[in-house]
């Protein structure tokens, strides 16, 4: 893997909070230390980004009978934009924190099954977890999925596919 641009460094601080990059004052990291933290960059790197794992349900779900599946919908709130895009889909009505996948199926006592994607090691921000909250408490099923094939397993379950 050749050298990271700062643009790539930046969004993948962003996307990674927890990643730490910047020294402690003083203590510059040993060759040990940073080939530690360059692999932990490398699996990063490699692991599919939110967006590939939720297009990676949704073509799950395309290829399934299930009825309830045709439902099965991505909210677009993610992502980085601009502010003049940023600014007109907050007027629309996006909210911070919506949860990423939405099937509005009721099985036995749950009104619907609500998906928050993750990539490791990444974590629900305070908005998401009181979507998730909230949702469940009207009744909704809510799952954090840290893969397409959680996310896909979960709704195997909630479905009764298995």
């Amino acid at each position: 893997a050749g050298a990271m641009t700062p643009a790539e460094l930046a969004q993948l601080l962003r996307d990674n909070p927890d990643l730490a990059v910047i020294p402690e004052r003083g203590n510059a990291p040993t060759p040990a230390q940073q080939a530690t933290r360059q692999a932990a960059v490398e699996r990063i790197l490699a692991e599919p980004s939110e967006e590939q794992m939720q297009m990676a349900v949704i073509a799950w779900a395309d290829s399934q009978n299930h009825p309830a599946l045709k439902w099965l919908f991505h909210v677009p709130n993610g992502g980085h934009r601009d502010q003049a895009t940023a600014g007109r889909m907050k007027a629309a009505g996006v909210r911070r924190g919506c949860p990423d996948l939405w099937l509005p199926w009721r099985t036995g006592a749950a009104n619907g099954l609500c998906i928050e994607m993750k990539r490791r090691p990444n974590r629900a921000t305070p908005e998401q977890l009181a979507w998730l909250e909230h949702l469940n408490g009207e009744g909704w099923r809510t799952e954090v999925c840290y893969s397409a094939q959680a996310a896909i397993d979960v709704l195997r379950q909630y479905l009764g596919l298995d």
